[in-house]
């Protein structure tokens, strides 16, 4: 077949590279003729899109907005005769307004983030021609994988993290991203271990930054990847995004009970592709607890830290013991 890949793909490490890993993964391993489209000026000229016989629309290029997808973009998604498909990320905001876009576009396939059945909740509206497809958040690119890892013994940094202050409108889930990282560097820097932890925007690493780091790191910490609340109609992302904008310093247990209702009724709690970056270079997990896409075990692929750091000094005899943490290193790097 010939596929269009329509995409918005970053440039230099402005962003994390598992965007533009994701873009190009289609044309490295699909035995089709794929052609990357990385514009935010719309689709090709009409004789051109119909010279290909399959539209693919990156996760890059989000439908909630006009300034990724306009409505003449959209109109010529829609008349497009050939088999049209969707991947989509942050799906737990404003869904019933994507679905409305999807719908109009004829869609045939989507593929989802969220596991297959929170997937068929989400996009129940879609109908039941529209195939629905389960797939995950990134991949470890080939070239991570011819690194040589650095011993645990030379490297320098034995805790190493980065993760922004999510929006609260991610939930209970969503906000554990930053909370692993700001409580283990509060009750862990007392201890006899080097730590280098931040959530600071200037902080943030990118690209081979980000891959030196992380090799220079006995272990990172982890959750989920996802959200704990899906947002049908964006009224909850506007509440509590109205709420912190007049409290820009309020924490998360500051926010009213009544916009955390639907919080853990319907999660997108899929592996992140920073668990297996981790893999790949060799460096230790410690995790909270979670499914982990069912690739993941405590005690066998990670270090399952407790959600309210209970067992922290048993986390951290287990990081001090080499041999146990290379044994560890060795099985999450075979699975």
């Amino acid at each position: 077949m010939k596929i269009l890949l329509f995409c918005n793909r970053p440039s230099g490490e402005v962003d994390a590279s598992t965007i533009s890993d994701h873009v190009d993964s289609f044309a490295n391993y699909s035995c089709h003729d794929v052609t990357i489209w990385s514009s935010l000026n719309g689709l090709p000229d009409e004789k051109e899109l119909h010279s290909f016989e399959c539209l693919v629309v990156h996760y890059s290029i989000s439908f909630l907005y006009e300034r990724y997808i306009s409505r003449e973009t959209l109109e010529r998604i829609r008349n497009f005769s050939g088999l049209k498909i969707v991947f989509i990320q942050d799906e737990y905001r404003r869904v019933n307004f994507c679905c409305l876009k999807l719908k109009y576009a004829r869609v045939n396939a989507v593929f989802s983030c969220a596991p297959i059945e929170v997937a068929r909740k989400i996009y129940q509206s879609l109908g039941p021609n529209v195939k629905i497809f389960s797939t995950l958040t990134g991949y470890v690119p080939e070239r991570m994988l011819s690194i040589k890892a650095v011993p645990l013994k030379d490297r320098s940094i034995d805790v190493g993290y980065r993760a922004r202050k999510c929006p609260f409108y991610l939930g209970k889930k969503g906000n554990e991203k930053y909370l692993i990282g700001e409580n283990f560097h509060q009750q862990a820097k007392s201890e006899d271990i080097k730590i280098d932890i931040s959530s600071k925007e200037n902080d943030r690493l990118y690209g081979e930054h980000w891959v030196r780091f992380l090799s220079n790191c006995k272990a990172t910490l982890g959750t989920d990847s996802g959200s704990s609340i899906v947002d049908f109609t964006g009224d909850i992302e506007y509440d509590i995004t109205h709420f912190q904008a007049l409290r820009p310093w309020a924490k998360f247990e500051d926010l009213p009970q009544k916009y955390l209702e639907t919080d853990g009724e319907l999660e997108i709690q899929v592996i992140s592709p920073r668990c297996f970056e981790a893999a790949a270079l060799r460096c230790g997990l410690i995790m909270f607890h979670g499914n982990y896409s069912g690739i993941l075990e405590p005690n066998k692929h990670y270090l399952p830290l407790e959600r309210d750091f209970s067992n922290l000094n048993d986390i951290l005899v287990s990081l001090k013991d080499a041999d146990g943490m290379q044994s560890m290193i060795e099985r999450t790097y075979a699975t």
